[in-house]
């Protein structure tokens, strides 16, 4: 693997950066993302990839079951002046599924304390359940609680009132390619569609998924 990686820098550098030469230079010493993503470690996950976006619009922290760090935040929010933060879930997440099942990740003495610590346990995530994929909604309430706890910030809050900060919590199926979006004023997750900015605004119409 470690050659595969070797290889790839060389092919980034004799086509990427050579195609991008202009852009790589332009933001060699301006470090301005409009706008900041906090994802998981799952590998599956690309969020370049993902939102098409550019080295330097987009500021990517990565943590187990995509819980939101202050500092980060704090950073990106007061020190970059960023005007989007996105939380951003998957399907099938391996820490979510360590919180569901934790004899899965008994023999990992440092992430079972993560995960203790930062994701809500199995009752809770399943709290309301009746049927259908646990997993998935279990990733659906973590997402709502770590949410709501980067809500609870201060200095998010201002953001918000003050600069126009807007937070949105994203679900990624890796399988489908599908995002669903959770709608604020309906208190639901709906799909990300081409015209999602406007039905989020107007009034979504289509599928939906209460959130647990």
């Amino acid at each position: 693997m470690r050659h595969k990686l070797e290889y790839g820098v060389g092919l980034f550098q004799q086509q990427d950066y050579q195609h991008n030469k202009a852009l790589y230079e332009s933001i060699a010493l301006t470090h301005l993302p409009g706008a900041a993503m906090i994802t998981c470690v799952d590998a599956r996950i690309d969020p370049s990839s993902l939102t098409h976006t550019a080295p330097n619009e987009l500021s990517v922290e990565r943590t187990l079951g995509n819980v939101p760090s202050k500092a980060y935040l704090e950073f990106v929010i007061k020190g970059k002046g960023v005007k989007d933060v996105v939380l951003c879930g998957h399907s099938d997440c391996g820490a979510v599924q360590g919180s569901l099942y934790p004899d899965t990740v008994a023999h990992l003495e440092h992430t079972t304390q993560e995960l203790k610590a930062t994701i809500p346990n199995r009752n809770a995530l399943l709290e309301g359940f009746e049927q259908g994929d646990e997993v998935r909604y279990a990733v659906l309430r973590n997402l709502i609680y770590q949410r709501d706890k980067m809500l609870g910030y201060d200095f998010v809050q201002e953001a918000i009132r003050e600069n126009g900060l807007k937070v949105h919590t994203w679900y990624y199926d890796i399988g489908s390619g599908d995002v669903l979006i959770f709608d604020e004023e309906t208190q639901q997750f709906i799909p990300l569609t081409t015209d999602a900015a406007d039905a989020t605004v107007s009034g979504h119409t289509g599928a939906s998924e209460v959130v647990p």
